[in-house]
């Protein structure tokens, strides 16, 4: 399932995704439907990503806890975004951009083999 749902995420057929020629327009509609239906009848509905027979078992009580040691900053800041600002404009894209990127000095492109020499911009930010 894992290579179904990557192929998804990437908007490629599964064929597509595995490299397979030629490809089979029959093996992607069954692969991709096999996804679609495993999801629908065996995830629960409300987005937790577990098995709906995990999470909904009478005796699931206390199976699962909360963890809340990782903090993603980038969510941080959307959340804080929209709680000083709560008149947004409907429909307002809110996307985070990365400062870093902006803040990054330029530096010259070496070893280009004799052509021209061209400032690049350094995104390695290590």
């Amino acid at each position: 399932m894992r290579v179904l749902r990557l192929a998804r995420e990437y908007n490629l057929l599964p064929c597509e995704y595995i490299n397979k020629k030629p490809r089979d327009p029959e093996i992607d509609y069954l692969l991709t439907m096999a996804l679609d239906i495993h999801d629908k009848d065996l995830l629960c509905s409300c987005g937790c990503g577990f098995y709906r027979v995990d999470s909904h078992a009478e005796d699931a009580d206390g199976w699962f806890e909360v963890a809340d040691d990782a903090i993603c900053f980038a969510r941080a800041a959307v959340e804080v975004f929209q709680e000083n600002n709560p008149d947004l404009e409907p429909g307002t894209l809110i996307r985070v951009v990365d400062t870093r990127i902006a803040d990054a000095p330029v530096r010259t492109q070496r070893n280009t083999g004799g052509r021209r020499q061209v400032s690049v911009d350094d995104d390695t930010l290590g």
